[in-house]
């Protein structure tokens, strides 16, 4: 009976694939932008669901535009976890507007770690008090974009302390107390 749900499972996952890989990336783009346009939670938890099968991510990794939606689906279910009140998936009602967030944060973050640029730091703290962007949403693209995670995050917890944004500070010690263990881990092995 096993081995008949597996073949089974198998033989629907080949559907999902062969679907996925005949559907033009456009139309997953547009489905995708439907979804966050209605800015329903239940659409939104159905976004996550779609992101969430790995036939779909595979193929995600082959297409920018979905790559960075996929980055995007991991921050949201990240924020979901710790209870943000307010989302990634809040600050954008489009594929292409969120992944224009994404790479604004992204390309401020580099600025900051490679010269700590002050403008730069006074641009994600604008941003921060304009969106209400969540300490969760800084802190994972801080972590997934940065090159030099154990000189940025102790930077950006200075900073967020200097403008008095505690929470901001605590999810940034979160993250490096965890990559801290990380990097303790990896030395063991």
């Amino acid at each position: 009976m096993e081995n008949i749900l597996e073949e089974y499972a198998l033989q629907e996952e080949q559907k999902v694939l062969w679907t996925y890989q005949n559907n033009d990336v456009e139309k997953w783009l547009k489905l995708i932008d439907t979804i966050l346009a209605s800015g329903e939670e239940s659409q939104k938890e159905e976004l996550l669901q779609i992101f969430h099968q790995k036939v779909f991510m595979d193929m995600c990794r082959n297409f920018d535009s979905l790559a960075h939606m996929c980055i995007i689906m991991d921050i949201y279910e990240q924020e979901k976890g710790a209870g943000e009140p307010v989302t990634i998936l809040d600050l954008g009602r489009s594929s292409s507007e969120l992944t224009a967030l994404f790479c604004h944060i992204k390309f401020l973050l580099w600025r900051i770690e490679f010269v700590k640029d002050r403008q730069a730091q006074e641009g994600l703290l604008n941003y921060i008090e304009e969106t209400g962007a969540s300490p969760s949403m800084i802190a994972l693209i801080a972590k997934r974009v940065s090159y030099r995670k154990m000189e940025l995050l102790p930077w950006l917890a200075k900073i967020f302390m200097e403008a008095r944004k505690t929470a901001y500070v605590e999810r940034i010690r979160e993250y490096l107390d965890r990559q801290v263990l990380e990097n303790l881990k990896e030395n063991r092995v």
